[in-house]
């Protein structure tokens, strides 16, 4: 589902916005995810389920240069794409480990708790990068020439946010 407790969940925004944004695809244009209750082990979570329909029209896997293969929403591609190829254009691929990648598209709730809303990339519309070394709550280590460099293709940093995180960068605007 793409509400909980009246709040519509916004693909846009660095500030997690909860305002609907209208392009197509959009949490406020269609409604393709459905919570499910699962156990496992002693304690009982819940699980985000994109409908088929929306991951077929919607998400898709693509090579990309530096890490290879992703799977993220085929609107954030073209961007992603420009913004590594800089990255290695000017000799900063190094600064990017693509075995400390952490995802695109993972359907999920923020911090998995249903409270805090979904995830962006639940909708494929964020990345997680050098992972180990980029944790919640520090500056994070990411070279910050990499961060300027997603920011020009429409990216938000995590590293910008009061409780910092420094992996995660969430497409904020379209670059045309």
């Amino acid at each position: 589902m793409s509400s909980r407790g009246g709040l519509t969940y916004s693909c846009f925004g660095g500030a997690r916005s909860r305002q609907s944004p209208r392009w197509p695809g959009s949490p406020a244009a269609r409604s393709p995810m459905q919570s499910a209750p699962s156990a496992t082990g002693p304690s009982r979570t819940v699980t985000v389920r994109p409908q088929p329909k929306w991951v077929a029209a919607n998400i898709r896997s693509e090579t990309v240069p530096i890490l290879g293969s992703v799977t993220c929403h085929s609107v954030m591609l073209p961007q992603l794409r420009a913004a590594l190829t800089e990255i290695s254009q000017r000799g900063l691929a190094a600064e990017i480990d693509p075995n400390d990648y952490g995802g695109c598209y993972v359907p999920r709730f923020i911090g998995h708790d249903p409270s805090r809303g979904l995830s962006l990339h639940t909708w494929g519309i964020a990345i997680d990068l050098n992972v180990s070394t980029n944790q919640r709550g520090i500056p994070g280590e990411i070279d910050r020439d990499v961060v300027a460099i997603f920011k020009k293709w429409g990216f938000a940093w995590g590293g910008d946010w009061e409780w910092t995180d420094p992996m995660h960068f969430e497409l904020a605007a379209l670059i045309r």
